[in-house]
């Protein structure tokens, strides 16, 4: 007699079934990814097309040469002289607190000039030691 073929036990049916549908989930999504991937590659394709496709910005005419081009102009033409707009209104005389908002004290000066000299001493040596 012959014998018939023994189904795995419902687990196993189980477990397989579930393999089976996240496999085709997986194609579904790869699927859905490759083809948004495809239609943002063939828009910037479109778009560089139109960009490559734009009219000149002068025409031919337009960047001819005319003989007034060679024209030098009036050397001799009065220049108008600029005048001198101070950023904030003049003041006859400055308060303390008005000038310690624009004062910088030497011995400052000094110190920065002297830590940055120091900063640059100390990176250079560093910069040999391994």
């Amino acid at each position: 007699m012959k014998q018939f073929l023994r189904l795995p036990r419902r687990e196993v049916l189980v477990v397989a079934g579930a393999a089976v549908v996240a496999f085709a989930i997986t194609l579904g999504v790869m699927g859905a990814g490759v083809r948004a991937h495809s239609r943002g590659n063939q828009e910037a394709q479109r778009a560089e097309d139109a960009r490559a496709q734009k009219p000149l910005a002068l025409s031919a005419e337009e960047m001819t040469l005319s003989p007034e081009d060679f024209l030098l102009p009036d050397l001799h033409a009065p220049v108008k002289e600029q005048s001198y707009i101070p950023y904030r209104p003049r003041m006859q005389r400055w308060t303390a607190q008005v000038a310690g908002a624009y004062w910088v004290a030497p011995r400052q000066i000094a110190l920065d000039i002297i830590a940055s000299i120091n900063d640059r001493a100390m990176q250079r040596l560093f910069e040999k030691v391994p």
